[in-house]
């Protein structure tokens, strides 16, 4: 039985938000107000993400974000939780906040390696895969959390080959995960024969994009070398002739995700993730 809203209501296409945080910038609850949490509240989301910084650097903020967001105006949570720089010892923690709080998501990453190392290390006494954060949260937990993992449809940084990538995710899926969120991406028709690739191997837990809004040209380049992911001709038409105008930028790219999103839900794509 499933305990997040996400879940619950999969079969009905329900708004799914990102919140990125910024642990020590402002007091958590400021922030909240800040970016408008009473809005995303009335827009009904299945749940807001809430990062985690690397090693748990101010993950007490984190917390309490994901406290303050379901206390305070009701909304459900998804935690991120990842193996970068965390002893077993933090994720214990990490997870027993959740818990009081009331969280019943949690999206188990590997996490990027911090901004002072080029290569990801494990941390002794942690975990070196996600597939390993899953089956620990799941032993641990049993059903109370709802466990999302990262997908890629077109490789990631350290792995490009997308097909052994889907291998991951069912060791990942196998492990306890009931969800997949995948990396974001701008190629609808990559992105959908990736998901029948996946349900082909198995995969039958939902599969919700990742879609990241465009708010300069500069920054949108810069995901998609990140990333690496394909960017359609059309939406280099589109963009080119306003790459230097932020405002008219996020014009076309929000006409642009529209339509993206459109495509997707009507090729069976019912929950999107913005």
């Amino acid at each position: 039985m499933y305990k997040g809203l996400l879940l619950f209501s999969y079969r009905v296409c329900r708004t799914s938000m990102t919140v990125r945080t910024r642990p020590g910038y402002i007091d958590q609850i400021e922030y909240l107000h800040l970016i408008g949490m009473d809005r995303m509240h009335g827009l009904g989301p299945s749940f807001i993400d809430v990062t985690w910084g690397a090693g748990g650097r101010l993950s007490h903020l984190t917390c309490e974000m994901v406290r303050v967001a379901q206390s305070v105006y009701g909304l459900e949570t998804c935690m991120h939780l990842t193996c970068t720089d965390m002893e077993k010892s933090k994720i214990d923690e990490a997870l027993k906040e959740a818990y009081n709080a009331g969280c019943t998501n949690i999206l188990a990453l590997r996490g990027d390696p911090p901004r002072e190392k080029e290569k990801w290390e494990a941390t002794a006494g942690g975990f070196r895969y996600a597939k390993d954060l899953v089956k620990y949260i799941k032993d641990t937990y049993g059903n109370h959390f709802d466990i999302g993992v990262a997908g890629y449809s077109e490789g990631c940084e350290d792995q490009e080959d997308a097909d052994l990538l889907i291998d991951h995710l069912k060791e990942k899926v196998d492990a306890g995960a009931t969800f997949v969120v995948t990396q974001m991406f701008y190629n609808v028709d990559i992105f959908l024969d990736w998901v029948q690739k996946c349900r082909d191997r198995g995969i039958t837990i939902p599969i919700i994009p990742g879609i990241m809004p465009i708010h300069t040209h500069a920054a949108f380049l810069r995901r998609a070398t990140w990333t690496k992911c394909d960017i359609p001709p059309k939406w280099t038409k589109a963009l080119d002739p306003v790459k230097n105008d932020d405002a008219a930028a996020r014009e076309v790219g929000k006409d642009l995700l529209v339509e993206m999103c459109r495509k997707l839900l009507e090729n069976g794509i019912i929950h999107l993730h913005l």
